[in-house]
C-alpha cells in the first residue's frame, strides 16, 4: 500500500544485550505469546526496598540507548504495529503501564504502575511451582516526540545478565 507524505507509521523496537543463550532457550524466550492478560500486581514494600538497594548485574547501564557493548549477545527486533497518532499514544501507554509484558503471559509485580527510572519489577514466567523469576530495575526512560519507552537492567536472581530496551517509535514517511 503506497504511503502518503507525512503518514505516521508506528513500530515497536526491542534491543538487548545478554550473554550467549542456548539456541532453544533463546527461541523459547522470544516466542512466548499468551491470549490472556495477566493482572499487574503491586510489589510488597519490603521486596521493592530490597530490589531497589541491589546492584545491577552488569556494568554497562544505559547502553541500549546507543551502541550495544561488546562481550554480549546483541538482539534487535522491530515490528510495524499500525499507523496514526492514536496508535502511537495507545501503544506507548500500553508499554509504559506494563501491558505489553502482561499480554505475553508474564506475571508482573512492579513498584510502580508506570515504568520510570528506579522502578523495580519482578517478572515471572511459568505456572505453579515451575516459575522463573526475573528481577529488573528501570534504568532509563525515553519520552521524546515520536519515541517513547524504557530500558531495564537485570538484578541479582535474574537468570540472565544485561539490559533490554522497549521503544515505540513513530516514523513519518
Amino acid at each position: 500500500m503506497p504511503m502518503s507524505t507525512g503518514q505516521l507509521i508506528v513500530n515497536v523496537q526491542y534491543a538487548c544485550f545478554v550473554p550467549q543463550l542456548h539456541p532453544a532457550a533463546s527461541s523459547a524466550l522470544l516466542s512466548v505469546r499468551h491470549d490472556r492478560v495477566m493482572p499487574l500486581t503491586v510489589m510488597a514494600a519490603a521486596v521493592a526496598d530490597r530490589l531497589q538497594g541491589a546492584e545491577l548485574t552488569y556494568r554497562e547501564a544505559g547502553q541500549t540507548a546507543g551502541v550495544l557493548p561488546p562481550g554480549y549477545r546483541h538482539l534487535r527486533r522491530g515490528a510495524l504495529i499500525g499507523s496514526g497518532p492514536q496508535m502511537f499514544a495507545g501503544a506507548a501507554a500500553a508499554l509504559l503501564s506494563w501491558q505489553v509484558h502482561l499480554r505475553t503471559g508474564l506475571r508482573v509485580s512492579a513498584s510502580s504502575a508506570i515504568a520510570e527510572p528506579g522502578t523495580v519489577v519482578l517478572l515471572g514466567l511459568g505456572t505453579g511451582r515451575i516459575r522463573i523469576g526475573a528481577p529488573c530495575r528501570v534504568v532509563s526512560l525515553t519520552d521524546e516526540p515520536g519515541r517513547r519507552g524504557f530500558a531495564y537492567g537485570t538484578l541479582p536472581g535474574h537468570p540472565e545478565r544485561g539490559e533490554e530496551a522497549f521503544l515505540i517509535i513513530a516514523v513519518r514517511y
